[in-house]
């Protein structure tokens, strides 16, 4: 075998090694979204071109003018994907760089924009199921300073992790640990609960729970540090009557627990139907994605009570996930799968809604070759 063709095999395992351990986090945007909107696209829209790239994960810097993103490229050598750090002012785009052998995602910023967190896996050149599933059955959870230094990696207990966040007050991390599924099943993992680990003392505690949800997605600290809100799907106890269960609670997916509970919390915003993927802004307003009058609907419920709605332009943006909104409530950014096409085929763009002018477009970032790279340095 020649050293091309070597490479080419690496280069090929890794990237189906990665579309296995992304695929929950990609295909978290299909809780329930589907159909034509039936209503007539506004006129006062600017949409830039998008080829299609894979973006996965996406949070907003506390100055509101800086995203982090995490983009998959089987193609980019040596890494196979980037912690990427985007200005939206200057249009100018930087990596970090990474300790190398491990693919690196579900990248977050602190609420305080001094940390990062981000989850890892090894890479691995080994044709070997079994093996691979050794690999991806315990990640590992790393942060690091948002400049790229004192980067180290948690001591945890063992288990399936991911989308890991930071508290308000960067002392603690929550994240969503569970169990690899049997080989061949539909996802890679299951019966999902909200851990957290103090940066303190070290010590790493359920949240909250046990609830063990079939799914789990992005998450967000509310100011105190006792409560999060949170995506999830099917928790285990309605896992045989899922279809009732959804309908009790209008199809909401959002939930919110504080540290300590142990009786499965009840859906929240369930006044909209199919809530899901909520995050907040610094006016503790609620942005999330909803339906109702035959239209998918990106929605603000304020502080007091009043909820404006969005109509999603399908004609655009077939459907949403890994929304964020900016800390300062102008704006709301998330991903989106090209049209025809699924968030794991990994063609997405980067869409923007201006929430001062309603304004609905799209990010055009600089590729990949452009970018610039932010040197990590590790913790003493």
């Amino acid at each position: 075998m020649s050293d091309d063709q070597r490479l080419l095999k690496v280069i090929r395992t890794i990237a189906w090694i990665l579309a296995l351990a992304l695929s929950m986090s990609a295909d978290a945007g299909w809780f329930g979204f589907g159909g034509d909107s039936g209503k007539k696209a506004p006129t006062d829209v600017t949409v830039a071109e998008q080829s299609g790239r894979d973006f996965r994960d996406l949070s907003i810097f506390p100055n509101s003018e800086e995203l982090l993103l995490v983009e998959v490229n089987e193609k980019m050598l040596p890494e196979h994907s980037r912690v990427l750090r985007y200005n939206l002012k200057q249009n100018t785009l930087q990596y970090y760089a990474l300790p190398k052998g491990y693919a690196y995602t579900d990248a977050k910023i602190s609420p305080s924009g001094h940390y990062i967190v981000m989850k890892r896996v090894k890479e691995i050149n080994i044709n070997d199921e079994d093996k691979i599933r050794e690999t991806l059955s315990d990640p590992e959870i790393a942060l690091m300073k948002a400049d790229g230094t004192d980067f180290r990696v948690l001591k945890l207990n063992p288990g399936y992790k991911h989308a890991p966040i930071f508290s308000n007050d960067d002392s603690k991390i929550a994240y969503w640990r569970g169990a690899l599924r049997p080989p061949h099943s539909k996802s890679l993992a299951s019966f999902f609960d909200i851990w957290e680990v103090n940066l303190k003392t070290g010590i790493d505690t359920l949240f909250a729970g046990h609830f063990e949800f079939f799914e789990g997605a992005q998450m967000q600290y509310l100011p105190g540090d006792n409560e999060i809100l949170f995506h999830a799907y099917g928790p285990r106890a309605h896992a045989q009557s899922m279809t009732e269960y959804d309908k009790q609670y209008n199809n909401s997916h959002t939930y919110k627990a504080n540290r300590g509970l142990t009786s499965l919390p009840e859906p929240i915003l369930t006044e909209i139907y199919g809530a899901a993927f909520l995050s907040i802004d610094r006016a503790d307003n609620f942005y999330f994605i909803g339906a109702g009058n035959d239209a998918t609907s990106l929605l603000r419920k304020s502080s007091g009570g009043e909820i404006k709605r969005w109509i999603i332009l399908r004609i655009y943006f077939a459907s949403l996930f890994a929304t964020a909104v900016s800390p300062n409530g102008a704006y709301v950014t998330f991903i989106y799968p090209l049209p025809d096409t699924r968030p794991s085929e990994g063609k997405h763009g980067l869409g923007m809604l201006d929430t001062q002018t309603s304004q609905w477009g799209t990010l055009s970032i600089p590729p990949l070759e452009s970018s610039t790279p932010i040197v990590v340095k590790l913790a003493n």
